[in-house]
């Protein structure tokens, strides 16, 4: 109207507003008025659409017409050629087979009274290996197994069996030399992948070994240290060299028990032993001969040494008898290192670098071995393994119980133990490895943990305590010390060396590691039993036997790594999805500022009536002063799509008014 009669450029009068103001509906008509129809949209998506829609139409009309009509026959008469010739060919390659069979049973009784008349199957070994990899049991199958009979339609129409009876899946007795003889091959290839890397005898039993952990060479361990029962201390390199041989400080006819070696920045050895006393020794690690510009002669090298620097004492029982250390643990902390010890008395006490010691822990019944993972220590004590945490105030909480829960008349109870090996597992290090003194393996959960009571009493109090999942039989009863390595257990006694499978506690199964190689170890008994540790996931060194034989292993047995630095495992890692998160919420609020809203953003659909009962009365008065009531409801609705928050501050600002009438203009 202001158009038509040339007001366009003048601004309205207080009459023109009255007029348009009682020309409004009421508030009640707006509510349940219509909503007008959106006008038409053309998308290239719709297009898109519409024409894949017609040529999938078009390329089904021929199918649809062959679908339909009825053959003729000529064609009738072709199918049945081609069927008949079909079952003609099957039946031609039924015969092939029979032929075969008998040929390669023919073979198998040649190599049968070959290998007979020689007295072993060796005789056979020029055989083909497809054919060895054929029998059940074998472990490495050279051709796939033989798939189960088909039937195939005769041409009288009846059903007729090929018999393919398989004499390689019969338990006939003849074909037990071959099956043994394969079982034997392939516990020879399981045996090669241990790799010796070094191995040496000291004519004394070995009381102690440590592989220096924080000092590496290409991903390998660079030395192996061992102490024996007369009281030597020997440091060796990666391929058996003698780097260091000398005596040790500690008191006459004590050994020692535990050891530890630093890193490269601080290279110190740290001894326990059962006098009580914890001695550092500032190492001298050999250098690479270099030629003395005074000499003309061959180049000098600097051979290694151990220098004494500090002396911890050993505390001592009121009848002055002293307490020995049997846990010594290495904690390091950038270029910091601190040592862990545990004595008889169970004193847990953490030493310095430069001779200064704290007591941190009075453990109940003493404390023997222990084992370290991150910020974790394990010490066996009180017929049962308990975990602290290491750093700050940390040691002095309670601690958390590893103990044996088993069922007697119905009822869990405790049994206890004595531990004489703890390991932690490398792929998964809530799983904790204890070896007994009865030639037992325990296996726990750490991280699956609950509270039980300390004792029988009501009025006890509750402690946690972690999960115990299960026990593994089949060493003799005597001392087991046990290790891991990548994805297995190793548990060896002072006769047996055996590699658990342990790939089934990985994905939290009921089964029990598999045993996949075992080793006789050829020695005299020894009251020290066998000490075995590992480190930087390959490697491991075995100390056994009264001769004090010192291997060091290469385990090249294949495994699964299941690392978190995955693909999988950084998709769900919690701060990777929060920044997921935190992005959509950013761009969300990008378009929501702008007063685009959710259509606006591509998010939403057109506003419903609900939306436009929900505006404000006043702000509708304020749009139909400036541009009529029908520019009016279409505003309205523009803005309902933006949603509660937008509506308010728009009715908020002061200048939406002038905005609508320049709109109106």
């Amino acid at each position: 109207a202001m158009a038509s009669s040339g007001m366009a450029n003048r601004p309205a009068s207080p009459q023109h507003r009255t007029a348009v103001t009682a020309a409004l509906p009421t508030q009640a008509a707006l509510r349940w008025s219509v909503r007008p129809a959106p006008p038409p949209v053309t998308s290239r998506r719709t297009i898109g659409s519409l024409m894949m829609m017609m040529l999938l139409f078009v390329a089904c009309i021929p199918a649809a017409a062959a679908w339909g009509r009825r053959r003729s026959q000529p064609e009738q008469v072709q199918m049945i050629k081609d069927s008949a010739d079909v079952e003609k060919r099957l039946q031609q390659l039924a015969t092939l087979v029979y032929a075969q069979q008998a040929r390669i049973e023919a073979l198998e009784t040649r190599l049968f009274d070959a290998g007979s008349q020689e007295g072993s199957c060796e005789a056979a070994s020029a055989a083909p290996k497809a054919m060895f990899g054929i029998f059940r049991g074998s472990k490495q199958a050279a051709v796939p197994p033989t798939p189960p009979p088909k039937t195939v339609p005769a041409r009288s129409g009846r059903s007729e069996h090929i018999d393919s009876a398989d004499v390689f899946e019969q338990d006939s007795p003849r074909f037990e030399d071959f099956r043994l003889s394969e079982q034997k091959r392939a516990a020879e290839r399981k045996q090669r992948m241990l790799s010796v890397l070094f191995n040496v005898t000291h004519g004394v039993p070995l009381t102690a070994v440590a592989l220096s952990h924080n000092m590496l060479d290409r991903g390998f361990v660079r030395y192996v240290a061992a102490a024996d029962a007369a009281g030597w201390i020997y440091l060796y390199g990666r391929s058996g060299d003698l780097v260091l041989r000398q005596r040790s400080d500690h008191a006459a006819g004590s050994a020692i028990t535990a050891m530890a070696l630093n890193s490269k920045d601080d290279p110190f050895l740290a001894t326990a032993a059962t006098d009580g006393q914890v001695l550092i020794y500032n190492l001298t690690l050999p250098k690479r001969p270099r030629k003395d510009a005074q000499q003309d002669g061959e180049p000098t090298a600097e051979p290694a040494s151990l220098e004494l620097s500090t002396v911890i004492p050993a505390r001592t029982a009121d009848n002055g008898s002293a307490f020995g250390v049997g846990a010594l643990e290495l904690v390091a902390r950038g270029r910091r290192s601190t040592l862990i010890s545990a004595d008889a008395a169970g004193t847990v006490c953490s030493i310095h670098r430069n001779g200064s010691s704290k007591v941190r822990r009075e453990l109940e019944g003493g404390a023997g071995i222990s084992a370290k993972s991150g910020t974790t220590l394990a010490l066996a004590s009180d017929g049962c393994v308990q975990l602290f945490e290491l750093g700050g105030k940390a040691m002095s909480d309670p601690p958390i119980r590893c103990e044996r829960r088993v069922l007697a008349d119905g009822a869990p109870s405790v049994s206890s133990f004595r531990a004489a090996s703890i390991a932690w597992d490398q792929q998964l290090p809530q799983l904790l490895y204890v070896g007994t003194d009865k030639g037992e393996l325990l296996v726990f959960n750490t991280k699956a943990r609950r509270r039980v009571k300390v004792s029988e009493d009501a009025t006890s109090t509750t402690a946690p305590a972690c999960k115990f999942v299960q026990a593994v039989h089949g060493h003799a009863e005597e001392p087991v010390s046990v290790s891991a390595v990548n994805g297995y257990l190793l548990s060896a006694s002072s006769m047996l060396l055996a590699v658990h499978n342990v790939t089934g506690l990985y994905s939290r199964s009921k089964e029990d590691p598999v045993v996949v190689l075992v080793r006789e170890l050829q020695s005299q008994a020894s009251r020290h039993g066998a000490a075995l540790t590992a480190a930087q996931g390959s490697v491991f060194a075995l100390a056994y036997g009264a001769e004090g034989y010192l291997i060091l292993w290469e385990s090249q047995l294949p495994f699964s790594s299941d690392k978190e630095s995955s693909t999988r495992a950084g998709v769900r890692n919690p701060i990777f999805i929060g920044v997921i998160l935190l992005t959509f919420f950013w761009q969300f609020s990008k378009y929501w500022k702008r007063g685009r809203g959710l259509e606006g953003a591509g998010i939403g659909g057109e506003p419903s009536l609900d939306d436009l009962r929900r505006l404000d009365p006043a702000l509708l008065r304020r749009m139909a002063h400036a541009n009529g009531p029908e520019s009016a409801r279409m505003d309205a609705l523009r803005i309902a799509s933006m949603g509660r928050r937008g509506m308010d501050s728009i009715g908020e600002e002061d200048d939406f008014g002038n905005r609508i009438t320049e709109y109106a203009e």
